[in-house]
């Protein structure tokens, strides 16, 4: 686990993180510090540089909780495109690929008209080619439908691997 502070997030960090998901926790939205936010897989799209460097992520949701006692909250719903401004504490866990076999997907846009898949539907991953932008899927209808993710297709992490964030690299899992 890595924290960041405004003086300690540099470009480099945010270079290797662009492309990956990762466990992002942040505190607060005071100098107190009271409340954290986990947004548990996110997907980490880009970063950018406005008033400062802010964290452009895509979420399936947050965790709000006491940070002092743990009591929950509350929960945030997904958010297609968010920016988290690194001037607070903030936490990021679990770095990973953009996909691990295992992984949960759901289909959210395929170009293919002979498939039966419609947007929803759901699969797991059984391999990932970053270089060919190629998402192998057993999908929960038996379809075994490839996605190609640079010619279109575009799915979304409904839940990661068990084990995923372990420190594993997707070769190390038999990707």
């Amino acid at each position: 686990m890595t924290s960041y502070e405004l003086n300690r997030f540099t470009m480099a960090d945010a270079q290797l993180l662009a492309g990956t998901i990762a466990n992002i926790t942040e505190w607060g939205d005071d100098d107190e510090l009271e409340t954290k936010v986990t947004y548990p897989g996110a997907r980490i799209t880009s970063i950018t540089v406005l008033a400062g460097p802010f964290l452009v992520i895509e979420t399936a949701g947050a965790v709000m909780t006491d940070a002092r006692t743990g009591e929950r909250l509350g929960t945030r719903p997904p958010e297609p495109e968010l920016r988290l401004w690194f001037t607070r504490v903030c936490e990021v866990a679990d770095v990973r690929d953009r996909f691990t076999r295992g992984d949960r997907v759901a289909l959210e846009h395929t170009d293919d008209a002979d498939t039966r898949l419609r947007p929803g539907d759901e699969g797991t991953v059984t391999r990932y080619d970053l270089g060919l932008g190629q998402l192998g899927v057993r999908w929960d209808s038996g379809s075994t439908l490839s996605m190609l993710l640079n010619d279109g297709d575009r799915v979304r992490l409904v839940a990661p691997a068990p084990g995923a964030g372990t420190g594993e690299t997707g070769k190390e899992q038999g990707r």
